[in-house]
């Protein structure tokens, strides 16, 4: 089945990247990335739309960060709490 996850981009290497928060704006995936690399998850912003000379404000913008550390860069992107918290389900 290993081959089967590997043809489709599914496999479990922890250092893959992988894309956190949504499409946004340059200023807020630049912020985003310097927030994660302050908690120390590497990041980095990638433009996936229209050319750069075009507005930085569109947004084709996202943040790419490694498959180990999705998790928490969703968590913080997403604004939900680290561990348990009044917005938490169980």
């Amino acid at each position: 089945m290993d081959w089967l996850k590997a043809l489709f981009g599914q496999n479990d290497d922890p250092d893959r990247l992988v894309r956190v928060g949504g499409m946004m704006p340059e200023p807020e995936a630049e912020m985003w990335a310097g927030v994660l690399k302050g908690e120390g998850i590497g990041a980095a912003v990638q433009n996936e739309g229209y050319p750069p000379y075009t507005s930085s404000m569109s947004s084709s913008y996202s943040v790419w960060v490694r498959f180990r550390d999705a998790e928490a860069a969703e968590r913080m992107i997403m604004g939900r709490p680290r561990d348990g918290g009044p917005h938490e389900t169980t």
